[in-house]
Protein backbone atom coordinates (compact mmCIF):
# COMPACT_ATOMS: atom_id res chain seq x y z
CA UNK A 1 0.00 0.00 0.00
CA UNK A 2 3.02 2.31 0.69
CA UNK A 3 4.70 1.56 -1.97
CA UNK A 4 1.42 2.57 -4.21
CA UNK A 5 1.08 5.26 -2.21
CA UNK A 6 4.88 6.72 -3.25
CA UNK A 7 4.02 5.70 -7.18
CA UNK A 8 0.89 7.93 -7.04
CA UNK A 9 2.75 10.78 -5.17
CA UNK A 10 5.78 10.56 -8.11
CA UNK A 11 3.19 10.79 -10.90
CA UNK A 12 1.92 13.31 -9.60
CA UNK A 13 4.88 15.51 -9.60
CA UNK A 14 6.18 14.16 -12.48
CA UNK A 15 2.85 15.49 -14.15
CA UNK A 16 2.94 18.63 -12.84
CA UNK A 17 6.80 19.42 -13.40
CA UNK A 18 5.42 18.49 -17.20
CA UNK A 19 2.32 21.37 -17.49
CA UNK A 20 5.42 23.66 -16.19
CA UNK A 21 7.50 22.63 -19.03
CA UNK A 22 4.94 22.40 -21.26
CA UNK A 23 4.39 26.26 -19.99
CA UNK A 24 7.15 27.30 -20.26
CA UNK A 25 7.54 26.41 -24.06
CA UNK A 26 4.38 28.27 -24.45
CA UNK A 27 6.48 31.59 -25.63
CA UNK A 28 4.56 34.57 -26.85
CA UNK A 29 6.39 35.25 -30.49
CA UNK A 30 7.78 38.99 -31.33
CA UNK A 31 5.13 40.45 -33.37
CA UNK A 32 6.57 41.74 -37.28
CA UNK A 33 7.52 44.71 -37.40
CA UNK A 34 8.88 47.36 -39.48
CA UNK A 35 10.76 50.47 -38.79
CA UNK A 36 10.91 53.40 -40.92
CA UNK A 37 14.10 56.17 -40.29
CA UNK A 38 13.10 58.88 -42.55
CA UNK A 39 15.83 61.11 -43.83
CA UNK A 40 16.58 64.29 -45.71
CA UNK A 41 18.50 64.62 -49.02
CA UNK A 42 21.19 65.57 -46.94
CA UNK A 43 21.32 62.95 -44.69
CA UNK A 44 19.34 64.57 -41.66
CA UNK A 45 16.76 63.21 -39.83
CA UNK A 46 13.23 64.15 -40.69
CA UNK A 47 10.67 64.75 -37.67
CA UNK A 48 7.25 64.95 -38.00
CA UNK A 49 6.61 63.16 -41.51
CA UNK A 50 3.72 61.58 -42.34
CA UNK A 51 3.89 57.34 -42.72
CA UNK A 52 1.56 55.63 -44.99
CA UNK A 53 1.51 51.71 -45.23
CA UNK A 54 0.22 49.72 -48.49
CA UNK A 55 -0.07 46.45 -49.05
CA UNK A 56 0.02 46.90 -52.91
CA UNK A 57 1.44 49.59 -55.59
CA UNK A 58 -2.00 50.09 -56.88
CA UNK A 59 -3.50 51.30 -53.44
CA UNK A 60 -0.61 53.10 -52.32
CA UNK A 61 -0.38 55.11 -56.10
CA UNK A 62 -4.20 55.85 -55.05
CA UNK A 63 -3.55 56.69 -51.55
CA UNK A 64 -6.61 54.00 -51.20
CA UNK A 65 -7.02 50.97 -48.39
CA UNK A 66 -3.94 52.93 -45.96
CA UNK A 67 -2.79 49.57 -43.25
CA UNK A 68 -4.05 51.59 -39.63
CA UNK A 69 -4.11 54.82 -39.03
CA UNK A 70 -0.86 57.18 -40.47
CA UNK A 71 2.17 57.45 -38.13
CA UNK A 72 4.02 60.35 -37.31
CA UNK A 73 8.67 59.90 -36.80
CA UNK A 74 9.70 61.01 -33.71
CA UNK A 75 12.57 63.84 -33.16
CA UNK A 76 15.07 61.17 -34.16
CA UNK A 77 13.19 60.44 -37.81
CA UNK A 78 11.64 56.86 -36.45
CA UNK A 79 8.50 55.23 -36.38
CA UNK A 80 7.59 51.21 -35.97
CA UNK A 81 4.41 49.89 -37.40
CA UNK A 82 3.70 46.86 -35.50
CA UNK A 83 1.32 43.29 -36.13
CA UNK A 84 2.61 43.36 -39.82
CA UNK A 85 2.33 39.83 -42.05
CA UNK A 86 5.53 38.51 -43.82
CA UNK A 87 4.23 40.31 -47.33
CA UNK A 88 6.15 43.17 -49.32
CA UNK A 89 4.49 46.58 -48.25
CA UNK A 90 4.48 50.04 -50.20
CA UNK A 91 4.93 53.32 -48.58
CA UNK A 92 4.29 57.37 -48.46
CA UNK A 93 6.03 59.22 -46.91
CA UNK A 94 5.73 62.60 -47.05
CA UNK A 95 6.48 66.01 -45.09
CA UNK A 96 5.85 69.39 -46.13
CA UNK A 97 6.46 69.85 -49.83
CA UNK A 98 9.41 66.45 -49.52
CA UNK A 99 8.78 63.21 -50.15
CA UNK A 100 9.66 59.42 -51.15
CA UNK A 101 7.50 59.84 -54.67
CA UNK A 102 10.36 59.90 -56.74
CA UNK A 103 12.36 57.81 -54.82
CA UNK A 104 12.13 53.88 -53.06
CA UNK A 105 8.19 53.92 -52.52
CA UNK A 106 8.51 49.63 -51.36
CA UNK A 107 10.40 47.72 -48.97
CA UNK A 108 13.05 44.90 -51.52
CA UNK A 109 11.28 41.53 -50.07
CA UNK A 110 8.68 40.46 -47.90
CA UNK A 111 9.01 41.36 -44.47
CA UNK A 112 10.77 38.56 -41.99
CA UNK A 113 7.74 37.41 -39.81
CA UNK A 114 8.25 37.74 -36.06
CA UNK A 115 11.37 40.29 -36.41
CA UNK A 116 11.90 43.91 -36.35
CA UNK A 117 12.41 44.74 -40.21
CA UNK A 118 14.10 48.45 -40.78
CA UNK A 119 13.73 50.45 -43.87
CA UNK A 120 15.39 53.93 -44.21
CA UNK A 121 13.38 56.75 -46.94
CA UNK A 122 14.96 59.45 -48.17
CA UNK A 123 12.83 62.40 -49.35
CA UNK A 124 13.55 64.73 -51.78
CA UNK A 125 12.01 68.37 -52.28
CA UNK A 126 9.16 68.85 -55.12
CA UNK A 127 6.78 70.75 -56.77
CA UNK A 128 4.04 71.08 -59.14
CA UNK A 129 3.20 71.79 -62.87
CA UNK A 130 -0.58 72.94 -64.02
CA UNK A 131 -0.84 72.75 -67.77
CA UNK A 132 -3.93 75.15 -69.59
CA UNK A 133 -4.71 74.73 -73.05
CA UNK A 134 -6.64 77.66 -74.49
CA UNK A 135 -7.31 76.86 -77.98
CA UNK A 136 -9.43 73.78 -79.22
CA UNK A 137 -6.41 71.80 -80.45
CA UNK A 138 -4.32 68.83 -78.82
CA UNK A 139 -0.83 70.14 -78.29
CA UNK A 140 2.11 67.68 -77.13
CA UNK A 141 4.11 68.62 -73.81
CA UNK A 142 7.68 68.01 -73.85
CA UNK A 143 9.63 68.98 -70.61
CA UNK A 144 13.67 68.95 -71.39
CA UNK A 145 13.66 67.55 -74.34
CA UNK A 146 11.16 64.60 -73.52
CA UNK A 147 7.59 63.91 -74.38
CA UNK A 148 5.43 63.26 -71.80
CA UNK A 149 2.31 63.03 -73.49
CA UNK A 150 -0.77 65.17 -74.98
CA UNK A 151 -2.90 68.01 -73.63
CA UNK A 152 -6.74 67.77 -75.69
CA UNK A 153 -7.73 71.43 -76.41
CA UNK A 154 -9.67 73.07 -73.97
CA UNK A 155 -8.12 71.55 -70.69
CA UNK A 156 -6.07 71.71 -67.64
CA UNK A 157 -3.55 69.05 -66.42
CA UNK A 158 -2.13 68.59 -63.67
CA UNK A 159 2.21 67.35 -63.21
CA UNK A 160 2.28 66.58 -59.23
CA UNK A 161 5.49 65.69 -57.57
CA UNK A 162 8.15 66.62 -60.15
CA UNK A 163 12.10 67.15 -58.56
CA UNK A 164 13.04 71.20 -57.85
CA UNK A 165 15.18 72.57 -60.47
CA UNK A 166 15.13 74.29 -63.95
CA UNK A 167 13.06 72.76 -66.59
CA UNK A 168 12.64 73.89 -70.44
CA UNK A 169 9.05 72.70 -71.22
CA UNK A 170 7.97 72.93 -74.82
CA UNK A 171 4.38 72.88 -76.58
CA UNK A 172 3.76 71.33 -79.90
CA UNK A 173 0.24 71.92 -81.59
CA UNK A 174 -0.98 68.34 -82.74
CA UNK A 175 -3.63 69.34 -85.48
CA UNK A 176 -6.05 71.81 -87.07
CA UNK A 177 -3.32 74.10 -88.32
CA UNK A 178 -2.91 75.13 -92.28
CA UNK A 179 1.08 75.38 -92.80
CA UNK A 180 2.87 74.73 -89.18
CA UNK A 181 1.61 74.05 -86.14
CA UNK A 182 1.92 76.69 -82.61
CA UNK A 183 4.95 76.02 -81.26
CA UNK A 184 5.58 77.75 -77.69
CA UNK A 185 8.49 77.50 -75.52
CA UNK A 186 8.66 78.63 -71.58
CA UNK A 187 11.83 78.41 -69.12
CA UNK A 188 11.05 77.69 -65.33
CA UNK A 189 12.78 77.27 -62.31
CA UNK A 190 10.43 74.96 -60.09
CA UNK A 191 11.08 75.18 -56.08
CA UNK A 192 10.20 73.23 -53.26
CA UNK A 193 6.15 73.45 -52.83
CA UNK A 194 5.61 75.96 -55.80
CA UNK A 195 2.79 75.21 -58.58
CA UNK A 196 3.84 76.52 -61.97
CA UNK A 197 1.24 77.32 -64.54
CA UNK A 198 1.82 76.56 -68.08
CA UNK A 199 -0.56 78.33 -70.31
CA UNK A 200 -0.87 78.07 -74.15
CA UNK A 201 -0.99 78.86 -76.97
CA UNK A 202 0.58 81.91 -76.71
CA UNK A 203 1.07 84.66 -79.83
Amino acid sequence: MKTKFMLAIIAITMTFASCKKEEEAKVTPQPTTLEFTVKNSLGNSVAGATVMLYSSLTNMQNLTNPIGDPKTTDANGKVTISNLQAIKYYYRVEKDCENNINGATSIANNLTANSNNVVTVILSKTGDFMFQNTSSNPYNVYINGELIGDIDGNTTQPLYYQPIGSYTIKVVQKSGYVISPTENNFTSNLICGQTISVVFPQK
